[in-house]
């Protein structure tokens, strides 16, 4: 019979910590980072174990990238696989995918989806610099996660509704309708049938959508869409 420290282990259950210990940047960096590397190896399932956990701790218990993570990421190779296989959602580019970072920031600065921190753009330089400047990768990142939204929105046909949400793109509009619509078919799934419940989505003000509340529901959207 399995100990409680084993069951433990084995649970798929991520444990949930109280907002105030909540470390925001590691969950941003761990999160975006396994979201790459899912994608550029096929699956999640795919990524080799030992990068599957992109941080270590040293002996002064600060965290890191792991270096496997950070060489990885220092290579254009991973970034471009991975546009290359988003954009194979949809259909091929003409001039095919970009064979550096150069050309794959050309790409997404012509998609709207230049990549900018504080707004000042990500350079070449940027992301080949060492050590590595994390802000910028996860800048990238987030960029990819935009085209990963666009190009899998791309295929659905929008409802009139859906035009009509927020101010952003209309990809963007589309994301916020669907969640809206999810979070609605889930308050009405579990509140009380006695109790009245609001029939039409509730829209998000766009005025409270930030651009981590923006890539937070792009990422469940994906992570529910394409496994």
């Amino acid at each position: 019979m399995e100990d409680a420290g084993e069951m433990r282990k084995a649970s798929t259950v991520p444990e949930i910590k109280p907002l105030d210990q909540y470390d925001f940047n590691r969950a941003k960096v761990c999160a975006s980072v396994r979201w790459l590397l899912a994608k550029s190896y096929g699956s999640a399932e795919n990524v080799p174990v030992e990068l599957r956990e992109p941080l270590y701790r040293d002996k002064y218990e600060q965290e890191h990238l792991k270096p496997s993570v950070s060489q990885l990421l220092l290579s254009p190779e991973l970034y471009c696989r991975t546009q290359a296989l988003l954009h194979g959602v949809s259909q091929p580019t003409p001039q095919g995918p970009p064979g550096d970072n150069s050309a794959l920031l050309q790409l997404l600065t012509k998609r709207g989806l230049e990549p900018r921190d504080q707004d000042v753009a990500i350079t070449e330089e940027d992301l080949s610099h060492t050590p590595i400047k994390t802000r910028a990768h996860l800048v990238l990142i987030d960029s990819l996660m935009s085209l990963a939204a666009m190009e899998t929105v791309g295929k659905v046909k929008m409802t009139a509704e859906a035009e009509k949400m927020g101010g952003g793109a209309p990809w963007e509009n589309a994301l916020l309708f669907w969640v809206n619509r999810l979070n609605q078919t889930l308050r009405e799934s579990t509140e009380d049938e006695k109790v009245p419940t609001c029939t039409d989505p509730q829209p998000v003000q766009p005025t409270v959508r930030t651009h981590t509340h923006t890539h937070i529901q792009i990422t469940f959207y994906l992570s529910h869409t394409h496994g």
